[in-house]
């Protein structure tokens, strides 16, 4: 495991259309490889984490996203807040379809607009691993979103800006926006994580 990063949800007054349970955190586990996340799964001290994970996680509504982040711009620093959103094709769009609007077309007008770069440090894309065979309960989602912001009080004028590019692009033919899973967080970092520490230091 390279990082272990914990975002944990703040109410910003937003009305996000939720899932039927809210997000009350996301955590990002980071590794060199497939092969090392695999590995990392079957040790025998993880299987002891398991039984510890179930006292205090709802494993029912549990999502998993196995993915490789790919860096739309920034990303050499990350601040302590994000907009993560889990992005889902409509049942009737091919894989491809959708990451041809999304990888393509939806990274580059976020990419040329001055609106969205004034608001945002980074934009990450985290594209689903297709394939991978790992004993997880559920998986969800076909790619990840992450904003990351200096200040929470920049999400709420970055989601009319955002929305406008959306509508622009009309996405909702893509992507089910109306049912998107998205949660505003503060990341923290447990002791000990140096590496996690450096990236995550305030600027």
């Amino acid at each position: 495991m390279l990082l272990y990063i914990q975002n944990y949800a703040i109410d910003l007054g937003l009305e996000f259309p939720a899932p039927a349970t809210p997000f009350l955190n996301c955590s990002e586990i980071w590794f060199e490889s497939e092969d090392s996340l695999l590995e990392a799964y079957e040790v025998p001290d993880y299987q002891i984490l398991r039984e510890d994970e179930k006292r205090f996680g709802n494993f029912e509504n549990l999502g998993i996203a196995l993915a490789e982040d790919v860096s739309i711009y920034g990303g050499s620093t990350r601040p302590r807040f994000k907009l993560i959103r889990f992005v889902e094709r409509h049942p009737n769009v091919e894989i491809a379809q959708l990451n041809k609007v999304w990888q393509e077309d939806y990274a580059a007008a976020i990419l040329e607009s001055e609106a969205i770069r004034g608001l945002t440090q980074a934009y990450i894309q985290n594209r689903a691993l297709v394939g991978t065979k790992i004993a997880f309960p559920v998986k969800f989602a076909d790619g990840v979103d992450e904003f990351w912001f200096g200040s929470p009080h920049d999400i709420p004028r970055f989601l009319e800006e955002e929305q406008a590019i959306a509508e622009r692009l009309n996405l909702d033919r893509v992507i089910d926006r109306a049912g998107m899973k998205q949660v505003a967080t503060e990341s923290r970092v447990l002791p000990g994580y140096a590496l996690s520490a450096q990236l995550l230091k305030k600027i």
